[in-house]
C-alpha cells in the first residue's frame, strides 16, 4: 500500500447497501491493501460511521433502498470533501448528471467489474489524496 495521509495503512472505506455477499467480497480484495472496509446497510449506521471514524471514501449501492442519492446528501452535509463512488444497476443520464451535481468521483455499473472499481478507487486516492491506494501496477496484477 502506498498512502500516506495521516495513519499509514489505516485507510478507511465507507460501504453503504449492496447485497450479502458484497462487503465480503470487498473487505476480501481491499484488505490485503490495508484498506479497513466498514459496510452499512441502513442510513443510521452510515451516518453513526461517519460521525464516529475517519473514512477517506465511500463506496454507495444507490439501489439499496431508494436511500443512495440521500447517503450522498447527508455526506455533503456531514463530511462534504468525502470522495464517493455509486454503484447502480441503472446508469443513466439523469443518474450522471446528478452524480456531478453532487460532486460524486466516479458512476459505475453493477455488477462492478472489480478491475475498474479498484482502479477508480485508486484514481480517487491519487486525485484527493495525491498517493496511490494499491500502486499503480499491484492493482491489475493482484486480479490477474
Amino acid at each position: 500500500m502506498v498512502y500516506t495521509e495521516s495513519r499509514p495503512g489505516k485507510v478507511t472505506v465507507l460501504a453503504a447497501g449492496g447485497d450479502r455477499g458484497w462487503p465480503a467480497m470487498v473487505e476480501g480484495l481491499f484488505r490485503p491493501a490495508g484498506v479497513d472496509l466498514i459496510s452499512v446497510r441502513h442510513r443510521a449506521g452510515f451516518i453513526d460511521a461517519l460521525r464516529q471514524r475517519s473514512v477517506h471514501a465511500a463506496i454507495i449501492d444507490i439501489d439499496q433502498d431508494h436511500v443512495g442519492l440521500s447517503m450522498v446528501r447527508v455526506i455533503r452535509i456531514e463530511c462534504p470533501n468525502l470522495p464517493c463512488l455509486l454503484l447502480s444497476s441503472q446508469v443513466d443520464e439523469h443518474l450522471l448528471i446528478t452524480a456531478l451535481e453532487m460532486d460524486v468521483f466516479s458512476v459505475l455499473n453493477k455488477p462492478p467489474d472489480i478491475g475498474l472499481l479498484c482502479r477508480q478507487l485508486d484514481r480517487l486516492f491519487l486525485r484527493v489524496y495525491q498517493s496511490s491506494l494499491f500502486g499503480n501496477e499491484s492493482v491489475d496484477a493482484d486480479l490477474r
